[in-house]
């Protein structure tokens, strides 16, 4: 997990090893970021996206969930969706609601 600075373009960049469901390590660079903040929530986003575990809370996964699913479904299913889980899902149980397997 880095985040560096491009001096010559004055962005940053952010690059991770994740692994994968099969055991595999990958990599993922993003270059291009405005300001360090911006670099550190990509690599957030990245690293909790990738987490297999089953312990992470409804809220998390929801978001991970519907992140993945934003270039198949329609903006609109997506809000009304992301609406109706929160209500009905996180809100009844609270947001630092974990699964229970």
């Amino acid at each position: 997990m880095a985040v560096s600075k491009d001096t010559e373009k004055g962005t940053w960049t952010s690059q991770i090893w994740v692994e994968d469901w099969q055991g595999k390590k990958k990599h993922k660079k993003k270059r291009g970021f405005v300001g360090k903040k911006e670099a550190l929530e990509w690599e957030r986003n990245m690293l909790l996206a990738s987490k297999t575990d089953m312990n992470m809370k409804l809220a998390d996964f929801v978001e991970v969930y519907f992140r993945d699913k934003d270039g198949e479904l329609k903006q609109r299913t997506i809000r009304k969706a992301t609406r109706k889980t929160r209500y009905e899902s996180i809100g009844k149980r609270g947001k630092d609601y974990e699964f229970d397997l």
